[in-house]
């Protein structure tokens, strides 16, 4: 498929991850980077394991207002503009853990 004419769907990108997890259990080897979560929890920046920071959303213990750290910005300009420390609901994390 092309995907300039058609994205890979959410339900697509989710079998995928699933058969690499898959992969990596059968296999013993590490294909996908589980990379920390890094948010702010009060006064104090906390860091744990996705699965671990997965559980926090599930339970309503993080919210969409709850900063959080991206990681994956990669300019110094979104740095500047705010883009490295916002709430959940503005980064990556609103889809990858139920934060919208």
């Amino acid at each position: 498929m092309d995907e300039a004419s058609a994205g890979a769907s959410g339900c697509s990108i989710d079998a995928m991850v699933h058969h690499l997890e898959s992969l990596e259990r059968a296999l013993g080897v590490a294909l996908l980077d589980h990379g920390p979560v890094l948010f702010r929890q009060d006064d104090a920046i906390e860091r744990l394991p996705r699965p671990a920071f997965a559980e926090l959303a599930r339970r309503g213990d993080v919210s969409p207002d709850t900063i959080v750290f991206d990681n994956t910005v990669s300019r110094v300009g979104d740095n500047r503009e705010g883009r490295w420390e916002r709430p959940a609901r503005e980064s990556w994390h609103a889809r990858a853990f139920g934060l919208s």
